[in-house]
């Protein structure tokens, strides 16, 4: 905004207190060397007059604020610096102007490496100057050492003149950092034309389409020219910016000559012809005929302009390490055939399958164009096995055209040993790769490098215990499962996310007659990097992070930590069994450590070992090292290889400490590694890569990709060397991560304990307190302000008197937990196929027909059982329909029940939903479709269950596809239950349900570039939404929990445990799970009103005495109690759209008819309304109210909310902005209608009616 500054400055003097023209001239905000604290904003007064700067701040970006006598002369540049100290050292010898009088600061924060918006602000609050940079095109591309082999010499971004408006990207360019000097390497008099806004349309196109290019283009002098650039990059003969500089590693690549080379051209118009919209509007179009658009092109393009004195540019800059712009032309993923042995005699393994489009479409798509060559060498060729990125390609991912990346083989001791060998991805700076995670949600930060993960474990032993290094393949789970369990426990972890990986580097998309060449390269993940995004992305504070791989290898530096590595030595070093808790305790997050030991145990992370695949990282606000997990494709399995995994473990040499460590490891096992939340994860993660599609399953292809590729050094490895397997396939493979999960795990067929069972054990102390029991005191509906609970009093084998502390614990869980698997395709349509009523039962005193099996078919006459509403059997309150002569004279009941399929098309899935005592078969139309706790599915009417069990809690299971086990017209489910004893169970009864759902359209979801995510994360017990404090008192044993914490319609589970004098925690409790209700009324629910709403107040009127702010300072709501009782506000807050708790305001108790109202800036409030407001003033809030519309909640602790709605500013243009509030037009209405136009006005003055009714004088 320089440019409108500098024409008021000519009107008036460059005074204190007047209008004044202050430039930020120059802003450093990405050092190449994070631990050099030398990032700065320089500002220029180009004026013939000197301004005071004291009272001048900065208040957005950076806060830092001018004392008395600083000042800027005319014609000269201060700097504010992060460390004024280093800014000095660096650059005064080259820079005589830069003194420390012209340094200041420090300044507080940090300026944000992908760009933000930086607000000066004079004495009286007025914006002065502001700019919101960003990193990359339209802006300079800045952050990297220049020339690359320099460190310490990346470039700054700096105004090209004062005269133009800074916050035009064009108006900026990068050079040597110049503080406190002119930007003499950048700076021109008569500058080229401004280039913004380039965009291509469609942006992912498909053949055949017309593909429309714009840019603004706009230049005081009028543009001359406009042309568009652009290069053909076809499949099989792509064109890398760089070549492999091999053997050389300094630098690894050298430009490539062919890239500068058959650059096509044409002009752009801004005429109102072919294709330009308006003509004059500065917006120039060109188009690029259908013809070229073809299947797997990779088109580039470049803009370059020239203005009308013959200033030209070139779009993007010549600091942008990608020089060109970019689409792709793609069709979509076609379907694929393939066997997992091509020629085998065997047809479970040589018949050839085909994958349809559906399928292959299932999963997001990473494209990788590169040279064929480049491909052979980088992943086959084991002369490249080092860290150097010789290749070059282009990575195609969400319509967004990656190019000129760089690649390598990733892995160490692993790399070459499978065939589907490892990659590792390095984007360029301003193009950092967005990546989403399972469930289609970008994650918050960008990725400068991408670690890709294969699911194949070279490493495997076998059997088991037995040989190391046999190997096996297909454990696609491993890394993606052990990540997310480490995270779950509170263990900062990469996330992953699954791809179909396609690489196109020949002509052909696929090779008829030979299924391993083509595009498809299977099933990978990707692996977020352990560098300084992973700690934003993960809220943790900066500090140095290091791969562990028998030496320090850093992957992220610091700004305040050492730059050596002495740090992580003088750590490792000081591990010991004899160092003293206090160095424990000083050096060491202990909290973190005992959650990775125990994750570590129950997933049998073996292949870490002291200072090897993990990561170490130094927080730098505590200096404490925590321990994070790497490398985890050696996971899950029964044996063992390395034992001592990491000396934290030295710490456990204390009492105290191995407590707390134990502790968290019986905490884990209650809450994640419960029988039905452990499987839950895995069926979810399992469904994203095995949801079926016309039967098939896309790991089912990944495998005849690679079980038998010509590549794949050990064939024929998938699901095999594993004797704990029931089955070599998909669905054996998830059984047996479900059962390494579980506290039984395979110690009863295997030697050795691992997984879960190991930590049950590891965890296991006979001093703790007894596990108390919960019960539910409230009303009968659950109302979510009325949820009381008891616990049973405390126990301690310890004895009497050693009580310390109780505390309870509520999370939000799935439906009918156990569900599985729980990821459904979104917006999906259910369809009751089977319900409770109506079923046809016979008793098992007899066969239930004269030929075996014939009762569970169609046609048998099933007219003489008599019929009952399921659940059906005896000895629980639930039953239905009670059996009460079963117990002692029959243990096996017979159930069948017809229904109608109108039509297969209906829906997609089918899904069985079922509870049980204590075994049970299920059959549709004949077929066996569940089976479990029993021996087989041929048991005679006196046979009983393997075991005693309850499945209490509804569990769901995918039957896949209906074609497969229902047909149209009439079917019949039919049902077997079992109990393990005639004579000696309490009960024995069963209840199923089936289900179809209807899935989107699949083109809708899979069509042309659009990614395939169909799932969601599903809710787990160990992420609290409630947990209270360690209540020291024995009256902790009832409790009643916050509505605020719960949400009706939702289902929760509450637990609590209890601690002794010794810090033991006893077990927590097994939960009651309960759906909360509506809440039950109360004054503060219907007495409480919002009333009015300031979301976009006028500008000030400084004229009559408001102060010269900003116009959001003068927002407000105003809130009334309509009801005839006085209201306590102490638990009340706003906790969405803005922050205010009343329980810190001055407003605490609220009158009947009386007003409260919260504000964004009290003097700025008063200044307009006056001080006889202040007695109904409650305080300050956080944050802004969005002009455009946002939600708000307004909720009791207590009482849960109050209102929750969302406004919008097309409602009334007179509250946008034009002086009028938001006014409720009933203050007697259902809050749950606030959310329409209907429910409000605009105020009936200008200005509104703050704390009082609207339209009173």
């Amino acid at each position: 905004m320089a440019c409108s500054i500098l024409c008021a400055q000519m009107l008036c003097g460059l005074l204190h207190g007047q209008e004044s023209l202050v430039v930020i001239n120059e802003i450093h905000y990405d050092p190449d060397l994070n631990y050099e604290r030398v990032e700065f904003v320089e500002l220029h007064n180009p004026g013939p007059i000197d301004v005071d700067l004291a009272g001048w701040h900065f208040d957005e970006g950076i806060s830092f604020t001018f004392d008395a006598g600083a000042r800027l002369p005319a014609g000269g540049y201060v700097v504010v610096a992060q460390d004024p100290g280093q800014v000095l050292t660096k650059w005064s010898a080259g820079s005589p102007r830069l003194t420390p009088a012209a340094l200041f600061g420090r300044f507080g924060g940090k300026l944000n490496n992908e760009g933000e918006k930086l607000v000066l602000r004079d004495a009286t609050g007025t914006v002065a100057d502001e700019v919101e940079y960003r990193l990359g095109f339209p802006w300079p591309t800045t952050g990297d050492s220049v020339p690359d082999n320099v460190p310490g010499s990346s470039h700054s971004i700096q105004l090209v003149n004062p005269q133009l408006d800074n916050d035009l990207g064009g108006s900026w360019r990068s050079a040597s950092p110049t503080p406190g000097a002119r930007n003499a390497a950048v700076f021109a008099a008569n500058t080229p034309p401004h280039i913004r806004q380039v965009e291509h349309t469609p942006r992912a196109p498909k053949s055949g389409e017309i593909v429309t290019i714009t840019a603004k283009i706009t230049d005081s002098d009028g543009v001359g020219a406009a042309t568009l650039m652009y290069q053909i990059s076809d499949p099989g003969s792509y064109i890398p910016m760089t070549l492999p500089n091999y053997p050389s590693s300094n630098p690894a690549t050298v430009p490539n000559p062919a890239y500068e080379r058959n650059w096509e051209m044409r002009q752009m118009r801004d005429d109102g012809t072919a294709g330009d919209e308006v003509a004059g509007d500065d917006i120039y179009t060109v188009q690029l005929p259908s013809v070229l658009q073809r299947h797997r092109r990779l088109v580039r393009y470049r803009l370059l302009v020239i203005d009308g004195s013959g200033n030209s540019l070139q779009a993007p800059y010549a600091d942008d390490p990608q020089p060109n712009f970019a689409y792709f032309v793609y069709d979509g993923v076609p379907a694929w055939s393939g066997a997992i042995q091509p020629g085998s005699s065997d047809p479970s393994r040589g018949e050839v399958v085909t994958y349809s489009e559906d399928l292959m479409r299932s999963l997001p798509v990473y494209h990788l164009i590169s040279r064929a060559t480049d491909i052979q060498s980088c992943l086959f060729n084991g002369s490249y096995d080092n860290t150097a990125y010789y290749f070059s390609g282009t990575l195609v991912y969400d319509g967004e055209v990656y190019d000129g990346i760089h690649y390598r083989v990733r892995g160490q001791a692993s790399t070459f040993q499978t065939g589907k060998n490892k990659l590792k991805i390095d984007f360029n700076r301003g193009h950092y790769f967005q990546a989403r995670d399972d469930y289609g949600r970008k994650y918050r930060e960008k990725w400068d490098k991408m670690n890709v993960g294969t699911g194949v474990c070279p490493w495997w032993q076998y059997p088991h215990p037995g040989g190391w290094d046999v190997g096996t393949q297909g454990m696609v789970m491993n890394e993606a499962l052990a990540f997310r369990l480490y995270n779950m426990a509170g263990v900062p972890s990469c996330n992953t996310n699954y791809f179909q990986l396609r690489i196109i580097d020949a002509a052909a998309e696929a090779e008829p007659g030979n299924q391993y060449e083509g595009d498809f390269w299977g099933l990978y993940f990707a692996i977020e990097h352990p560098d300084g995004a992973f700690l934003d992305e993960h809220g943790l504070p900066d500090g140095n992070v290091y791969r562990m791989d028998g030496g320090a290898n850093a992957t992220h530096q610091g700004p305040t930590r050492v730059a050596d590595g002495s740090d992580v030595s003088s750590f490792t070093n000081g591990m010991s069994s004899s160092a003293s808790p206090s160095w424990w305790a000083q050096n060491v997050n202990l909290d973190n450590y005992y959650s990775s030991k125990a994750i570590g145990v129950a997933i049998n992370d073996s292949d870490r070992r002291p200072g090897s695949n993990c990561i170490y990282y130094c927080n730098s606000q505590t200096n404490q090292w925590w321990v994070l997990p790497w490398d985890l494709d050696l996971t899950f399995e029964w044996g063992t290889h390395y034992t001592d995994w990491e000396h934290f473990r030295y710490a456990l040499v204390y009492p105290q400490y191995q407590i707390a460590c134990d502790n968290r490891g019986r905490e884990l096992t209650d809450l994640l590694f419960s029988s039905d939340q452990a499987g839950q994860v895995v069926d979810e993660i399992a469904s994203i890569i095995a949801t079926p599609h016309d039967g098939r399953t896309f790991v089912e292809a990944n495998r005849a990709m690679w079980d038998y590729n010509p590549r794949t050094n050990r064939k024929g490895q998938f699901y095999a060397n594993n004797e704990f397997l029931k089955t070599r396939d998909w669905p054996g493979l998830v059984e047996y991560y479900k059962t390494f999960l579980s506290s039984k795990g395979f110690s009863d067929v295997g030697s050795g304990s691992y997984g879960v069972h190991a930590l049950v054990a590891d965890a296991a102390d006979s001093d703790i307190p007894n596990t108390p029991a919960v019960s539910y005191t409230g009303f009968v509906a659950y109302p979510a302000n009325g949820l009381t609970f008891h616990a049973t009093e405390f126990a301690d084998p310890q004895g009497p008197g050693t009580f310390a502390a109780i505390q309870w614990r509520v999370a939000e869980v799935e439906p009918n937990t156990p569900i599985s698997p729980l990821v459904e395709p979104t917006h999906s349509d259910v369809i009751n196929l089977v319900g409770s009523d109506d079923w046809r039962y016979f008793k098992g005193i007899r066969e239930p027909s004269v030929v075996p099996g014939a009762w569970r078919t169609s046609d048998f006459d099933d007219s003489a059982w008599p019929v009952g509403d399921a659940p059906i059997g005896f000895g629980e309150t639930f039953v239905a329909t009670t059996l009460n002569d079963m117990r002692g004279w029959y243990g096996a009941l017979y159930l069948r029940k017809s229904f109608n399929v109108a039509s297969l098309d209906a829906f997609h899935r089918l899904s069985l939903e079922l509870r049980y005592d204590d075994g049970i078969n299920v059959w549709i139309n004949g077929r066996l479709v569940f089976q479990d706790n029993v021996a087989s599915a041929e048991l005679p009417y006196n046979a009983v269950a393997d075991a005693a069990i309850e499945m209490l809690d509804v569990a769901q299971y995918d039957l896949g596809d209906p074609a497969g086990v229902l047909v149209t017209g009439e079917n019949v489910i039919a049902v077997q239950v079992l109990n393990v004893t005639v004579s000696g169970s309490s009960d024995c009864f069963a209840e199923v349900h089936l289900t179809g759902r209807k899935t989107p359209n699949a083109d809708e979801s899979a069509a042309g570039s659009r990614l395939a995510y169909h799932g969601r994360r599903g809710k787990y017990e160990i992420d609290a939404l409630w947990k209270s404090e360690e209540i020291d008192s024995r009256d902790g044993v009832d409790v009643r929990v916050p509505a605020s914490a719960v949400e009706p319609g939702r289902t929760y589970r509450i637990r609590c445990r209890m601690k002794d004098t010794t810090g033991r925690w006893s077990h927590w409790s097994r939960p009651v799970q309960f759906e909360a209700g509506v809440p039950s009324p109360t004054r503060i629910l219907t007495d409480l009103r919002i009333t009015e709403i300031m979301y976009h107040p006028p500008e000030a009127d400084t004229d009559k005495g408001e102060l010269p702010v900003e116009n959001d300072a003068f927002e407000f709501i105003e809130l009334q109690n309509i009801g005839s009782t006085a209201l306590d506000l102490t638990n009340v807050s706003f906790d969405e759209g803005i922050a205010f708790s009343f329980r810190d305001g001055h407003i605490k108790s609220l009158p009947p008819g009386g007003f409260a109202l919260v504000v964004q800036n009290q003097a700025a409030f008063v200044s307009r309304y006056g001080k006889k407001l202040l007695n109904v003033i409650a305080g300050e809030y956080e944050g802004k109210l969005a002009n455009d519309g946002e939600p708000l909640r307004l909720a009791d602790f207590w009482n849960g909310t109050i209102a929750e709605f969302g406004y919008s500013d097309d409602w009334f243009p007179t509250t946008d902005g034009r002086g009028y509030s938001l006014t409720l037009a009933d203050p007697q209405s259902d809050p749950n209608t606030w959310g329409e136009q209907a429910s409000w006005r605009p105020s009936a003055i200008f200005g509104g009616s703050p704390g009082r009714n609207d339209g009173d004088d």
